[in-house]
């Protein structure tokens, strides 16, 4: 299983040295977990500041979101982020909650979920590797549009709102590239859900 875990992190473009443990902690977090039996999912602080640097860096650099920051940007948004371990069945944030994070999945799997208004929660996405979450809640600060839910152990990265002040203030040049990063995918997301829109009404009508 290690190899085939050490395979798969060195064709993502991952360092082994760097990640390895990290998850090597959450597998142990988990297994102490199950031995005590009956705790609820939580997410904890995995990594962060100047010693884990390096290991914020290849995270980052796998991210959408980021895709083609060159390595200097990469290592300064590193100190305006920190690493989270989280259990399956962890909720991120519900719907209608305060936006204060945007996180970035770096391992696992996360759903996001939306109240039909009968009480039910459809599943509208499925996050995996690379994806980012909850991006409007750096530039808003808007109540959640939906409930984002980890469905299997993960890791992410966050920024918060605080964070991203940070950064305007510190690096407003990078701050802004940050900004039009998550317009641009906004609208792509915007466009690929008109256009599943008019393919439902289409076959409505028929």
């Amino acid at each position: 299983m290690a190899g085939t875990l050490a395979l798969f992190i060195h064709g993502c473009g991952l360092n082994i040295g760097l990640i390895l443990p990290i998850i090597g902690r959450m597998k142990g977090n988990s297994a102490q977990r199950g031995v005590a039996g009956g705790s609820a999912p939580t997410m904890r602080l995995a990594a962060w500041g100047a010693g884990h640097q390096r290991s914020l860096c290849e995270m980052l650099d796998e991210a959408e979101l980021f895709t083609g920051l060159g390595w200097d940007e990469i290592n300064t948004l590193s100190q305006f982020v920190s690493a989270h371990e989280a259990d399956a069945g962890h909720e991120l944030f519900s719907e209608g909650s305060p936006g204060t994070s945007l996180y970035v999945l770096v391992q696992g799997c996360v759903e996001t979920r939306k109240d039909d208004g009968s009480r039910h929660c459809a599943v509208i996405a499925v996050e995996r590797r690379g994806r980012s979450i909850g991006e409007m809640a750096l530039i808003d600060g808007e109540p959640r549009s939906a409930t984002c839910v980890v469905t299997a152990p993960s890791l992410l990265l966050c920024m918060s709102r605080e964070d991203f002040r940070r950064l305007g203030e510190q690096h407003p040049a990078l701050a802004l590239r940050l900004v039009l990063r998550i317009a641009r995918q906004i609208s792509r997301r915007l466009r690929a859900t008109s256009g599943q829109l008019v393919e439902y009404l289409g076959g409505d009508a028929q």
